[in-house]
């Protein structure tokens, strides 16, 4: 673990301070000026806070399943919880997120938590500041309206047209391809790709669906490993 503090300088610090620390859960809560990071073990068993003097960061990662974003903000959304929906198998969090006055509305589910589990894990969900409006600006430049996001099977954003659909996604997944291949097919130019990858090369053991110019694509991120995959929709 790490202890102490450390002033933010740029956004560099904090990168290199998540990649190096891969096997934690770190969580961002912002009090006043500062962010605080919350190094937590895979047992929930302790804390270590890392203090900034102010709030320039590049990068976000939330406990267990949560996303993880690289991104640089001073922006901080909104957050407004709609709704608990708890079943004997999962709890759905349902949520809003303002934007300039633009709300947008997400969901997150927990699966086969204990009561204790899930008040441990909205408490830390509700403390963090997501910016995703920074890197929905970053996916638009696909130069289309629809936007998927999938963390382990648990959690999709999808959007049309500006309206928020939430719906369980069937498909069928083709045989991989290479990056090249995937950009000269979908007419998405190499360095856009290199972009978007920047954004979302944390991500461990999860998926991420983005939409072509003619049909989604799913890029697959298992054991550092990352596969591309075209994804054929059904809905």
């Amino acid at each position: 673990m790490i202890n102490g503090f450390l002033s933010v300088g740029n956004a560099l610090v904090l990168d290199r301070l998540i990649r190096t620390t891969k096997s934690n859960k770190i969580i961002f809560d912002s009090r006043s000026s500062n962010v605080i990071i919350l190094l937590i073990t895979d047992d929930f068993s302790h804390f270590t806070k890392i203090s900034f003097e102010n709030t320039f960061f590049s990068s976000l990662k939330t406990s267990n399943d949560f996303v993880i974003l690289p991104l640089i903000s001073f922006y901080k959304p909104f957050m407004r919880v709609m709704q608990i929906i708890q079943s004997k198998e999962t709890t759905e969090l349902r949520y809003e997120l303002s934007f300039n006055n633009k709300a947008v509305k997400y969901r997150k589910i927990f699966y086969n938590l204990k009561k204790s589990e899930f008040d441990f894990k909205f408490k830390c969900w509700n403390s963090i500041n997501v910016d995703f409006l920074a890197l929905k600006n970053v996916l638009k430049r696909f130069r289309d309206d629809f936007i998927e996001l999938r963390i382990g099977d648990k959690f999709e954003i999808i959007e049309r047209n500006t309206k928020v659909i939430l719906k369980q996604k069937e498909g069928v997944l083709t045989d991989s391809v290479n990056l090249s291949t995937l950009t000269d097919k979908f007419k998405v130019d190499l360095k856009t790709f290199k972009e978007i990858l920047e954004v979302i090369d944390l991500f461990e053991e999860s998926s991420f669906c983005l939409a072509g110019l003619k049909e989604p694509i799913n890029i697959i991120f298992r054991n550092s490993n990352i596969i591309f995959s075209t994804y054929v929709s059904t809905m």
